[in-house]
């Protein structure tokens, strides 16, 4: 299935469902509330779940039919593309942190920027190793997957004060989808690497990032942008054919 389909298509395919998802999120959030900012019955079982739904459902049936992968070169890349979506990440996630330390509504916020800066770093270090060909250390998909459980406790925490479900159903599983990828981006690090479940994780978390954009604040809208490009970034390689198969492929077409 992945030789029919190639990368590049459902790479594509992703972006357009995830630009689909932003302008539905958008379009319920503005009508799926009323006057006094309480979600209207039944808002929340609307066209976008459903969608949502059917998409999470082909990101796991596609995953599932890709051949399984656990060695390190299964995620490098030397593509400038790759870079320069990692580096953008990493700046786009460092200018939220800066926003949430300057707000600055609790003192977790202000370990939670500095973990967030931590975690730019550390995709900064991964995309030039990376584009230069060294082999990634764990630590640097490590560090960023326990920032990323940190925050989901702590923003739990705070959605759980006013439990209506559609207010952050988005975000929080966009921070899920991003936390569990980049925790089994690790483990390609080991040559234990496990690809359907990353590249799952990777297109779900892509996906419910570019929903969670719609009407978020500055830190919002850095912070998860810069989520979209890291997940974009990871998905791009695991994508890739593998070598012997690609010559394979150009076999068969000089037989023919």
């Amino acid at each position: 299935m992945e030789q029919k389909l190639g990368r590049t298509p459902v790479v594509i395919l992703t972006i357009g469902s995830a630009i689909a998802a932003y302008f539905l999120r958008l379009r319920q959030l503005q009508t799926a509330y009323d006057a006094g900012g309480r979600v209207i019955a039944g808002a929340g079982k609307g066209f976008l779940t459903w969608f949502s739904l059917a998409v999470a459902v082909l990101f796991a049936l596609y995953a599932f039919c890709l051949r399984p992968r656990k060695k390190y070169n299964t995620i490098s890349d030397r593509s400038p593309v790759v870079l320069v979506l990692t580096l953008a990440a990493a700046v786009l996630v460092t200018v939220g942190c800066v926003c949430m330390a300057l707000e600055l509504e609790q003192r977790m916020d202000l370990l939670l920027a500095a973990g967030g800066v931590i975690t730019a770093l550390c995709w900064v270090v991964v995309g030039l190793d990376r584009y230069r060909g060294r082999r990634v250390p764990a630590l640097l998909f490590m560090v960023p997957a326990l920032f990323f459980a940190l925050r989901l406790i702590s923003d739990f925490r705070d959605w759980s004060r006013d439990p209506q479900i559609l207010d952050y159903c988005f975000e929080l599983l966009s921070q899920i989808g991003v936390m569990c990828a980049t925790f089994h981006l690790g483990g390609f690090c080991f040559d234990k690497g496990r690809r359907r479940i990353t590249v799952f994780f990777c297109l779900f978390g892509l996906y419910f990032s570019a929903a969670a954009l719609a009407g978020g604040t500055l830190r919002d809208l850095t912070f998860t942008g810069g989520v979209l490009l890291w997940l974009l970034a990871n998905v791009s390689p695991l994508l890739r054919p593998s070598k012997k198969r690609r010559g394979e492929a150009e076999e068969r077409n000089a037989d023919a």
